[in-house]
């Protein structure tokens, strides 16, 4: 059974969608994490996507 690495998934996470500063807000439920940023030009979507994890989903939604 392989262990997840959860510091390395979060800052997996943190720095695919182009860190603190393109973070407006962060809610999660138990099936989702829902991330809304400034700018979703700067999400790299592709990486987002590799993060680690076997069931990871996420929810992107740029500021209005």
């Amino acid at each position: 059974m392989r262990t997840l690495d959860h510091a390395a998934c979060a800052r997996a996470i943190f720095e695919s969608i182009g860190g603190g500063e393109n973070l407006v807000s962060a809610v999660h439920c138990a099936t989702r994490l829902r991330l809304v940023v400034a700018d979703a030009h700067k999400v790299d979507q592709k990486r987002l996507e590799s993060t680690p994890g076997d069931s990871f989903r996420s929810s992107l939604a740029p500021a209005r």
